[in-house]
């Protein structure tokens, strides 16, 4: 199965709209908390006009999140006032990650499907609960420090596309992605079906789709 690469200016480019219009299970991979990619995939859903769309994000992720988003965020921004921190790279990835993430909220706002959860419940309390202790304001200094390139996920995603870089798949993980397909599949009554997640379970997911259309968002 090849995976492609989907720019900000897929919308023009006439085989792969074409390759586009003949599928109907659509695995889009995405970069986590890059901004870049955000507007590409809002235009990739309204292009495709899914029936229903699903995301690498869990019932319970998104049941806790709803009900803590904002006090994280809170925490976060006066932590950085009295604590007088710059908002470094390191620093707004973790913002981001405080938030809900752009893969639901895009799907979300556009309604112009239902959007299903699918993904693992017990994975996501314990980087939930990570997530709410790296709030505290030693962990913060620290980040504050910290280098971060969004740049270099964004190489290592290309490197794949070129098949000179596989990412590391544990036990866990493969796990995720054969309960992720099940959902996926049960939900693929109805179609056009988008998932949306993270790049680097588009490997895995895909070998269960032969037939879906497989890319990787990459401004």
């Amino acid at each position: 199965m090849d995976i492609v690469e989907i720019n900000a200016n897929f919308d023009s480019d006439y085989q792969l709209k074409q390759l586009i219009s003949r599928k109907d299970i659509f695995l889009l991979g995405t970069i986590h908390r890059l901004k870049e990619a955000q507007d590409i995939l809002k235009d990739f859903l309204l292009l495709t006009n899914p029936a229903v769309i699903t995301v690498e994000i869990s019932p319970y992720s998104l049941s806790w999140r709803r009900k803590r988003e904002k006090l994280w965020l809170n925490k976060f921004e006066e932590t950085l006032i009295q604590e007088k921190l710059p908002l470094t790279p390191a620093l707004e990835s973790l913002k981001m990650a405080l938030a809900m993430p752009y893969e639901y909220k895009i799907a979300r706002d556009l309604n112009i499907a239902p959007v299903i959860p699918i993904d693992l419940n017990k994975p996501a309390k314990k980087y939930l609960k990570e997530l709410e202790s790296a709030l505290n304001p030693e962990n913060l200094k620290k980040l504050a420090t910290m280098p971060l390139s969004p740049q270099k996920e964004k190489a290592l995603a290309r490197l794949f596309l070129k098949k000179l870089y596989q990412p590391s798949i544990n036990f866990y993980d493969r796990k995720r992605e054969a309960y992720m397909a099940q959902k996926i599949k049960i939900l693929a009554k109805r179609r056009p079906l988008v998932h949306i997640g993270g790049w680097r379970h588009l490997a895995g997911l895909s070998s269960y789709f032969k037939d879906a259309f497989t890319g990787i968002i990459l401004p």
